[in-house]
């Protein structure tokens, strides 16, 4: 899964850098959304998210978070993901990773009956 994110002013921790915190939510959850398909009734809570913040976020710009869930079993399903700078790459630039994540959802046992609440028109 791929998307795209302004990071505006308005976001900034220190001066001129995005909050970690906003980029844990973001990670959170693009995961989720990554690998709730892949669910038997497509909902799921965190259970774990690890992320490792490689490089600062600057504000004002557009990142890419691209994620891939890579195992389910069952009612888990697990997911990896990063943020991401966007490159040119006509004038052979690479993306700067911003953030790594891992993370683990569970669904809870009661989904069949979340699902109906969350999706009343299936």
């Amino acid at each position: 899964m791929v998307s795209i994110h302004y990071v505006g002013p308005a976001l900034v921790g220190h001066p001129g850098v995005v909050h970690g915190g906003m980029l844990a939510t973001l990670l959170d959850e693009g995961l989720a959304r990554c690998c709730f398909p892949a669910l038997p009734n497509k909902i799921g809570m965190t259970a774990s998210l690890t992320i490792n913040y490689k490089a600062p976020c600057r504000a004002g710009q557009f990142i890419v978070l691209r994620a891939e869930t890579t195992k389910v079993e069952g009612r888990k399903a697990w997911v990896k993901g990063r943020l991401e700078t966007i490159a040119d790459e006509e004038r052979g630039e690479k993306p700067l990773v911003l953030d790594e994540a891992e993370a683990l959802f569970i669904e809870p046992r009661q989904a069949a009956s979340m699902a109906k609440i969350y999706n009343p028109n299936p």
